[in-house]
């Protein structure tokens, strides 16, 4: 029996979601979430969004293969929430745009809401936070 794309996207997320839990000291996650447990920082959206649209198709290649490849914050089409995600993320976030958003736009949204973007994510939705 072979594994349902929804169930292996809820998986990855939860990976993305872990890696990014475990580098908290990312600067893509410069503010702190409410005090929910449920909550997600401003820097789990960044990864989250980004993605869902490298996913979706929704980044051109070009504006992040070569980087990612050059400084190892993409495994295997899987973001990792390192130092060198965060500097992409902090040059990019403002200059890429998606459905006339910004980067950052949909990061304050996604953040404001507690929900990615169905616009960028589809329905996928952002699985519990891990424990820390």
């Amino acid at each position: 029996m072979s594994a349902k794309p929804h169930v292996l996207r809820s998986a990855l997320v939860t990976a993305a979601i872990a890696v990014t839990v475990a580098a908290c000291g990312s600067s893509a996650s410069s503010s702190s979430a409410p005090t929910s447990s449920a909550s997600y920082n401003r820097g789990q959206y960044a990864v989250a969004i980004t993605q869902c649209a490298i996913d979706r198709g929704l980044i051109p290649t070009k504006d992040y293969a070569a980087d990612a490849a050059a400084h190892h914050w993409l495994v295997n089409g899987h973001i990792v929430d390192n130092s060198s995600f965060a500097q992409w993320w902090n040059a990019n976030t403002g200059v890429i745009t998606i459905s006339g958003k910004t980067l950052s736009a949909w990061q304050t949204q996604a953040y404001s809401q507690q929900h990615v973007p169905e616009q960028i994510c589809g329905s996928t939705a952002m699985p519990t936070p891990v424990a820390s």
